[in-house]
């Protein structure tokens, strides 16, 4: 099922993003990028980033990377939301978070492209 929800995310993005490590990923989530936020999202989903490096598992960081990038109306960023707000131990706290994210970091609504 990981693996799944990976490739779903990886054959979305272009040739030259999917050889971008998590560090950069990082920086263009904080930048805007719709789909970096996914990506982000699912590594803190996961515990791992795509190329297998490990990152902290932080459900809460996960549901507010994709919080930012749905509010972009990114389509995966539900399917994301959807693995993720089960298993939130706190919503509220996640929901705190989220708008953390979105004083920080901004998201333009239906910006799906950045």
């Amino acid at each position: 099922m990981r693996a799944l929800a990976l490739a779903v995310v990886l054959l979305s993005l272009p040739v030259e993003a999917a050889e971008t490590g998590f560090s950069e990923m990082l920086a263009a989530a904080k930048a805007g990028d719709s789909m970096a936020r996914v990506v982000v999202g699912y590594a803190f989903h996961l515990g791992e980033y795509r190329d297998g490096t490990p990152v902290e598992q932080n459900l809460e960081a996960a549901y507010a990377w994709a919080s930012l990038a749905n509010y972009q109306e990114n389509p995966q960023a539900q399917e994301l939301l959807n693995r993720v707000i089960p298993k939130l131990p706190s919503k509220e706290s996640a929901d705190t978070l989220a708008g953390e994210y979105f004083r920080q970091y901004g998201a333009e609504r239906g910006s799906h492209t950045k």
